[in-house]
């Protein structure tokens, strides 16, 4: 359990988060919505999949087993690799090996929480911290602001220009303007094909004035 009423501790804990999971030697999840005896009931559907933290549930360990809402065991990680992949768009080779998220672009990577929630805004973010490696301050109150924190931090730890592939919606694009960034992982939605590159990135930085970068310019037309 974590102390919330510390934000010293809170702050701790949510950084290490992904950590603690990856060393775990079992994850146990319990589906509280689903019944595994039931022939009509679609496991994903589960609100579990919805959820924001639980996506490092998913991914960071290496054995998670799932219960449904009796308590019943109905599989584990490696049993239901593919269905787990095909409900989430998550390869099957991270599924396998969570080290293999850190060879995914972050682009990729963003698509997977996606369709996630959380309750409060800035959770949209914190809750990707271990998944991008990251390691940041809390600041409940920042709203949208966390998720572009945790996109300059991405930047500056990364080489990686994939987290500038994202589109916002049709109906979100009005009120994007024409941010450089992000305003929150549905604008990566369709990002999921997106490869990390293996040849290196030209080299490039925020600034106070926008994005710095050195790079060649292609005519069009």
């Amino acid at each position: 359990c974590i102390n919330k009423s510390s934000s010293a501790e809170l702050t701790k804990a949510i950084n290490s988060m992904f950590e603690w999971y990856r060393v775990s030697k079992v994850c146990y999840v319990y589906i509280s919505d689903f019944d595994s005896e039931d022939p009509d009931a679609e496991f994903g559907k589960s609100r579990w999949f919805t959820r924001g933290w639980t996506l490092q549930e998913l991914i960071a360990p290496f054995n998670v087993r799932f219960y449904d809402r009796a308590w019943r065991y109905f599989g584990s990680k490696k049993d239901l690799r593919s269905k787990l992949s095909h409900i989430t768009g998550i390869a099957d080779v991270a599924m396998r090996n969570p080290l293999m998220i850190f060879t995914t672009s972050v682009a990729t990577r963003m698509s997977w929480a996606a369709r996630r929630q959380t309750t409060r805004q800035e959770d949209l973010a914190y809750c990707l911290l271990g998944i991008f490696e990251i390691n940041m301050p809390l600041i409940y109150g920042e709203g949208i602001r966390a998720f572009k924190r945790l996109q300059e931090a991405i930047i500056k730890s990364k080489n990686d220009m994939s987290i500038f592939a994202w589109q916002a919606p049709n109906w979100l694009r009005s009120t994007n303007g024409s941010d450089l960034l992000a305003t929150s992982p549905l604008d990566f939605l369709d990002c999921g094909i997106i490869k990390a590159s293996r040849k290196r990135s030209p080299e490039f930085t925020m600034t106070n004035l926008g994005l710095r970068i050195h790079t060649e310019l292609i005519a069009v037309g």
